[in-house]
């Protein structure tokens, strides 16, 4: 299977920031064990980041025919330096491949939320567990929290839209 890379061009029909060839490198750079099928973990990495983080990235989708969300327009890292309309950034290639090879060793970057994951009380022979009202139940990745630090506004944080 042969993704179409989006290069910071705007395709409308990208599929992808990273090649298969980008993410066994970062796993083999991070001594981290790459997928067996790189094109599918892809997939399943950038469905997971496109949907994420859609409504978190910095700037403006710099056409609205592009598939995905980047190459932005209007955007800047927080350390004040301008992100290029053709650039992806190095942090979001990062990201996907993290993703990608997480995907890898779980098959599940988004698992079905049930009752069960939102589970208040546990009890399991004299050892018992609560949980806060607003525990997650769901995973939060943290390392591309991290990694995507600097094309991100802050949780929560206000953004201006321009009509």
């Amino acid at each position: 299977m042969a993704l179409i890379i989006e290069d910071g061009s705007g395709y409308s029909n990208a599929q992808s920031y990273v090649s298969a060839g980008d993410v066994t490198a970062y796993a083999t750079l991070f001594g981290l064990t790459a997928p067996s099928s790189p094109e599918v973990a892809i997939m399943h990495a950038m469905r997971y980041l496109e949907g994420a983080f859609f409504d978190r990235w910095v700037g403006n989708k710099k056409t609205e025919e592009q598939a995905l969300s980047w190459p932005r327009a209007y955007a800047a890292r927080r350390d004040g330096w301008a992100i290029s309309e053709s650039e992806i950034p190095k942090d979001v290639k990062d990201a996907v491949c993290v993703l990608a090879i997480k995907y890898g060793t779980s098959s599940d970057l988004l698992p079905d939320m049930t009752a069960a994951n939102r589970t208040k009380k546990e009890q399991i022979g004299p050892i018992m567990v609560q949980y806060a009202d607003n525990a997650l139940a769901y995973t939060v990745y943290r390392d591309v929290e991290f990694i995507l630090t600097s094309p991100l506004t802050p949780r929560n944080f206000a953004k201006a839209v321009r009509t």
